[in-house]
C-alpha cells in the first residue's frame, strides 16, 4: 500500500472514532444526537470492532467541540431566517443536518463533501437506516465510485477528494448553491491533517468563492505542550499525524494566516473559554451532574 494511501485511511479512521466518541456522549446526555447512536448502533463502521472506550480526553475534546460548533452554526441559522447556506468539508459521518432538519430549524442547503469512499459508506449508512433516511425527502443517490452524490431539498452530499477544491465550486453552483447568499463553512478538525499546501488552497478557495461567507474550523494548537505532545505523538503513531500543529501552531498564527489569505477579519479562541462565554449557567451545571466526580478534573485539564 502505497504510503498516501495508508495516510488517507488512517485518517479514515479517526472518522470512525470520533462518530463512535460523539454516539458515546449522546447515549449520556451530554447532547441529544439520535442520529450518531443508530448509526453506531448498525454496527457498520469498519474499525469498530479495533476501537476501546474513548479516552477522558477524547470525550472531553468532542464535547466542546460539538457544543461549539453547534453554538456557531445555530447564531447563523438566526441571523439567516434558517435559510442561510452551510458547507461541512470532510464531513465524515456527522449528522449535524440531520439534528437541523428534524428539530425544524433550518431550512437552507446544506452540503457535505468528503472522499468519495467516505461518501459512499454515509450513502449506505442513510439508506439502511430509516430514521435518516426518512429526514430526508425525494433523496436521489448516484453511487459512482469516482463521484458518488446524494441529493435531496435541502441536503447535498459530495465525493470529493479537498485536495481538489477548486473542482467543488462549478459542482456547488451546479446543485443550487449560491455564491451570494450567506454561507458557514465548516472544517471540523480536518485542516490539521492536511499538507500546509492543501489546507492554504481551501481557504483561499473559501475566501475568494463566497461574497458573503465565515469560516469556522476546529484545530489543535501548542504542539509543544506536554498535554499535546502526548496526543501528535499518539496520532503519528496511528499514521494520521496532526500537521497543521507545525505549520500553524498558535491561535496568533491562524489569525494571521486567515488574515494573509484574503479573510477581511479572522477570531480565534481556547474551547474551554469559549464555552464558558456561551454556555448558559444552566447547561454548564447540567454538563458537571452528568460527569461522573472522579472524572471532573480530567474532563477540564488541558481543554483547549
Amino acid at each position: 500500500m502505497e504510503a498516501s494511501e495508508s495516510h488517507k485511511e488512517a485518517v479514515q479512521g479517526t472518522n470512525d472514532h470520533v462518530t463512535l466518541c460523539k454516539a458515546y456522549l449522546a447515549e449520556r446526555g451530554f447532547f441529544k444526537d439520535e442520529f450518531v447512536i443508530k448509526i453506531t448502533g448498525k454496527q457498520k463502521l469498519e474499525t469498530q470492532k479495533n476501537i476501546t472506550e474513548p479516552s477522558i480526553a477524547l470525550l472531553r475534546t468532542t464535547y466542546f467541540r460539538v457544543f461549539i460548533i453547534d453554538y456557531i452554526v445555530g447564531k447563523f441559522i438566526e441571523e439567516t431566517d434558517a435559510r442561510g447556506q452551510i458547507i461541512s468539508l470532510g464531513a465524515g459521518y456527522d449528522t449535524r443536518f440531520f439534528r437541523l432538519k428534524s428539530a425544524n430549524t433550518f431550512n437552507g442547503l446544506y452540503v457535505e463533501v468528503d472522499l468519495p469512499e467516505v461518501v459512499m459508506k454515509k450513502m449506505d449508512l442513510i439508506e439502511g437506516n430509516g430514521i435518516l433516511k426518512s429526514v430526508l425527502k425525494d433523496s436521489i443517490i448516484t453511487k459512482d465510485h469516482q463521484r458518488p452524490l446524494l441529493q435531496s431539498k435541502n441536503y447535498i452530499l459530495i465525493g470529493l477528494n479537498l485536495e481538489n477544491i477548486s473542482q467543488l465550486t462549478s459542482l456547488l453552483v451546479e446543485f443550487g448553491l449560491s455564491l451570494n447568499k450567506s454561507t458557514t463553512i465548516l472544517t471540523e478538525f480536518v485542516l490539521p491533517y492536511l499538507e500546509e499546501g492543501s489546507s492554504t488552497q481551501i481557504i483561499q478557495w473559501a475566501a475568494k468563492s463566497f461574497e458573503n461567507a465565515i469560516f469556522i474550523s476546529h484545530d489543535p494548537v501548542y504542539p509543544t505542550s506536554s498535554y499535546m505532545k502526548i496526543n501528535t505523538k499518539h496520532f503519528e503513531q496511528r499514521g494520521s499525524p496532526w500537521k497543521g500543529c507545525y505549520y500553524c501552531p498558535t491561535p496568533e498564527a491562524h489569525i494571521q494566516r486567515y488574515i494573509n489569505l484574503g479573510w477581511t477579519k479572522a477570531t480565534a479562541g481556547e474551547n474551554l473559554s469559549i464555552y464558558y462565554n456561551t454556555a448558559t449557567k444552566n447547561e454548564v451545571m447540567r454538563m458537571i451532574n452528568l460527569v461522573f466526580s472522579d472524572m471532573y478534573e480530567a474532563f477540564y485539564n488541558h481543554a483547549s
